[in-house]
């Protein structure tokens, strides 16, 4: 449907990094630049840190209907103002009802005209829909076409089509058993040319271990790739994981015998305050009081700590976030614990002591700022026993999850607990490229702005191009060089991995 937005009020959250100076002032101007410290001033809380997160309103009356680019910067405490972030929004004059969707039709590769589509049945109308619709592919011929849908809303209006790309072969493809596997590392040596890997017995899918030499692998980031053969000679695509070599010899068996903690700056190895190991190990499991400055301000703050061992080597710091509020909370011992259980998170906390508390609000979020509310507990009230709680989350977000405890009190006050995260690996997608058949050049539209690495191959699992993006959405792949055929497109961050294919007219 055709969405039109109207922001009668903007709330900014932005992390902003500047030098080690620490952040003193700050400001934002609507679309011309009035020039260096003539802006809009914010609000914010002077902070000798190297980020800051702040809300603030920005007005929007007076501005005409259409694009507007936002601009913030900031200034340190030596008075130097950094460069500004812009952000681009839009403004309308008035803000449409948004009737329900009644209606929905499909069609296949050509639009026979608004409403000319096939009838999709939707269930119950409302301003989202879900539902299923099944078509016949067995008069499409062989290769690649476009599904088309488009909805109809109450008042008979319909909205432009989201079209999806599929494959249609004639005849079913053949599942040949995996017989042999191979890998390389790097740098592919071709395509049966690669170390032989043993899988055991062969079959539709197999699993294997590898023991993987390090012997002449320079120290940096490198890439294991693997790749299988079927039972008719036919080598598939390879998958890639990323590593890391480090020349670092960790020590082995040395008992951590000290610790230290600081809060946002660092003072340098050694001078944090002093936590004392009550019993020296390998490895560690105590409680630590680590004490907060009386001058600390209002609002959230990082806590880091690192060990040294019996050898005097001091470890990298762990970090983790905790809040400072205006007002004392009725509750002790309150610290937020998370561990990963299959597909869902368990969040776990305890209290020492409550007094006049009401209930515990538990709330998600997927960048550590924005957070929305997921679930909420009863509290004991009044008590001076522990009182453990856990929640499930039975949905997490499929990379980075950020959780946090929202305690509030009968009498209307709330303090927050430590935020803490968990990181789920996202499965493979299948990402669409355009224009498909195409001669010249093929795009690929990311679902989120990164750095990607980019690896063309032809139907013969060969690799014909392989490029770098930097910090894009938009990948342009350029084909005009390569032979007619079917191509296979493999995207990765490091984290994420997008599969797409594409003809060479």
């Amino acid at each position: 449907m055709k969405r039109l937005i109207s922001l009668l009020g903007c709330l900014l959250s932005l992390n902003i990094v500047v030098s080690a100076q620490g952040i003193s002032a700050a400001e934002y101007f609507i679309d011309n630049d009035p020039g260096v410290g003539n802006g809009t001033s914010i609000a914010i809380t002077p902070t000798p840190n190297d980020s800051i997160s702040f809300v603030t309103n920005i007005p929007t009356t007076g501005l005409s209907q259409g694009f507007h680019y936002l601009s913030i910067r900031v200034k340190d405490g030596n008075g130097i103002w950094g460069l500004y972030e812009a952000r681009g929004f839009y403004t309308t004059a008035n803000v449409p009802n948004k009737p329900g969707i009644a209606a929905a039709e499909y069609f296949i590769d050509t639009d026979p005209g608004v409403g000319n589509g096939q009838v999709a049945n939707i269930g119950i109308a409302g301003d989202s829909v879900n539902f299923t619709t099944v078509f016949s592919t067995s008069v499409l011929s062989q290769g690649f076409h476009f599904l088309s849908i488009r909805a109809r809303d109450s008042n008979g209006i319909w909205g432009l089509f989201e079209s999806r790309g599929f494959y249609v072969l004639n005849s079913p493809l053949k599942r040949d058993s995996i017989v042999a596997a191979e890998y390389f590392v790097d740098t592919d040596p071709g395509v049966g040319n690669a170390i032989a890997a043993s899988i055991g017995t062969s079959g539709d899918s197999v699993s294997f271990a590898l023991s993987l030499p390090m012997t002449g692998i320079a120290e940096g980031l490198h890439y294991l790739c693997i790749r299988t053969k079927d039972a008719g000679g036919v080598w598939g695509l390879y998958e890639q994981r990323g590593f890391y070599i480090t020349s670092y010899q960790a020590p082995l068996n040395d008992s951590i015998v000290a610790a230290e903690y600081f809060i946002d700056t660092d003072p340098g190895i050694g001078n944090g305050g002093s936590l004392i190991v009550a019993n020296p190990d390998t490895a560690i499991s105590q409680v630590f009081a680590c004490a907060t400055p009386l001058s600390i301000p209002v609002g959230q703050h990082f806590l880091f700590v690192r060990v040294k061992d019996s050898k005097g080597l001091w470890s990298l710091i762990e970090v983790d976030t905790f809040n400072v509020s205006s007002n004392p909370t009725p509750i002790t011992g309150f610290r937020l614990f998370a561990t990963k259980e299959d597909s869902r998170v368990r969040l776990s906390w305890e209290t020492l002591t409550e007094i006049n508390t009401q209930d515990f609000e538990i709330e998600k979020s997927k960048n550590g700022i924005d957070f929305e509310k997921i679930g909420m507990l009863k509290a004991a009230g009044n008590s001076v026993e522990k009182k453990q709680y856990q929640f499930f989350d039975e949905k997490p977000n499929p990379e980075l999850n950020f959780y946090r405890i929202k305690q509030r009190n009968t009498d209307a006050s709330f303090s927050y607990s430590n935020v803490v995260k968990i990181l789920f690996a996202l499965t493979e997608s299948n990402i669409t490229l355009y224009p498909n058949p195409a001669s010249d050049k093929v795009y690929a539209s990311l679902p989120f702005e990164t750095d990607c690495y980019l690896q063309c191959y032809n139907a013969q699992g060969q690799l014909v191009y392989s490029k770098n993006y930097s910090k894009t959405s938009l990948v342009e792949l350029n084909i005009s060089a390569l032979a007619k055929g079917v191509y296979y497109v493999r995207m990765t961050n490091g984290i994420d991995l997008f599969n797409g294919q594409f003809i060479k007219e």
